[in-house]
């Protein structure tokens, strides 16, 4: 039977092969992620400007988890998706690229031992991923969705193999200290949301605007991507659950500290104007998409669909921020200091 929530037109994905695509997404993400880690280096230049694949892009992606989304986002964000599955398949055959994949992964399953086994299963599942989307954006019509893959797959190949000499792997990644959580913390399916939120969005708005506010942000050491990166990729690897208590995430005092900070940038980005365009939803609304970029999926709904969106949103991170801070407080050694780059923050908006 039908979607009925999936207009006419827009492909009907089985639930096992949206549990595929959903996987191919966390692959993607883990892979082409640490080219961002070097914004400016030849690589990661050309993915932004001449496929969309900017890192407020890859964020985006990860947000598509159910049949629905995954249906309108294949339609509407192709060839970017196909774009976007390649790069990751070529940082997993570029040699330096991989240690930094392979300590995350250490960090993500420490019982993990078979990396080529892991390696072989990503390749394998973003292929799935390059097959759905190239067949989708040429309507279904085989020969061409072929065609076009044969070129795009050139591009892409030859973008790594002209400017492999310019990629290096994060040294702070490879020397990252390992961090001993000290307590289970259960979250609900809001705290999740929050929780992603929080360490998603620094990295979305330092690039946005030189101003007081990015300045002082890219200044937060517990929100710069070497430690957040690690956290979301826990935070990812928790199993989906229907149950409201939906995962339960391993964390240091100090990854609680990062997780309230970045829940309250998370709510000034909700309500104070912090880019050019406003705040962060004005800027998804309203800023010129690069070519390539999808369009965001808050472009296509009503205003009162934003609306509901937009509470749901703040409540999430209210609720979630007022439950670190009940657990931190002012008994905790980095809370004084904590609070302080909070409100710097919040006073140079």
């Amino acid at each position: 039977m039908a979607d009925e929530s999936i207009p006419p037109g827009y492909p009907e994905l089985p639930p096992d092969l949206v549990e595929v695509l959903v996987r191919a997404h966390s692959f993607a993400f883990l892979t082409v992620q640490p080219l961002f880690w070097y914004p400016n280096d030849p690589v990661p230049q050309e993915l932004m400007t001449r496929f969309g694949l900017t890192y407020e892009a890859l964020t985006a992606y990860t947000h598509h988890t159910d049949a629905e989304s995954l249906a309108l986002a294949l339609v509407d964000e192709a060839p970017s998706y196909t774009y976007y599955a390649l790069a990751a398949q070529q940082v997993l055959q570029t040699p330096v690229l991989l240690p930094p994949l392979q300590a995350m992964r250490k960090e993500q399953a420490p019982e993990a031992d078979n990396w080529d086994e892991f390696l072989d299963l990503m390749m394998h599942t973003l292929e799935a991923f390059v097959q759905v989307s190239s067949l989708v954006a040429a309507g279904g019509d085989r020969e061409l969705a072929d065609a076009t893959l044969l070129v795009q797959r050139g591009e892409i190949t030859g973008l790594f193999t002209r400017l492999e000499h310019t990629l290096r792997p994060d040294p702070m990644v490879l020397e990252r200290p390992s961090v001993k959580p000290t307590m289970s913390w259960v979250l609900s399916a809001g705290d999740r949301c929050a929780a992603s939120m929080a360490l998603r969005l620094p990295q979305a708005l330092i690039p946005l605007a030189d101003t007081r506010f990015t300045q002082l942000l890219r200044q937060m050491p517990r929100l710069q991507m070497h430690e957040t990166v690690f956290l979301q990729l826990r935070l990812d690897a928790l199993p989906d659950s229907d149950d409201p208590v939906s995962a339960t995430l391993d964390v240091s005092d100090d990854e609680l500290l990062l997780l309230w900070q970045g829940t309250e940038l998370g709510l000034m980005a909700m309500y104070a104007a912090i880019t050019p365009y406003g705040t962060w939803e004005d800027w998804l609304l309203h800023h010129p998409l690069a070519p390539g970029e999808p369009e965001p999926a808050l472009r296509r709904q009503s205003a009162e669909e934003r609306a509901k969106q937009h509470a749901e949103v703040c409540d999430d991170l209210l609720s979630f921020s007022k439950r670190l801070q009940e657990y931190l407080g002012p008994a905790h050694a980095g809370w004084p200091a904590a609070q302080v780059e909070i409100m710097a923050l919040r006073e140079s908006i």
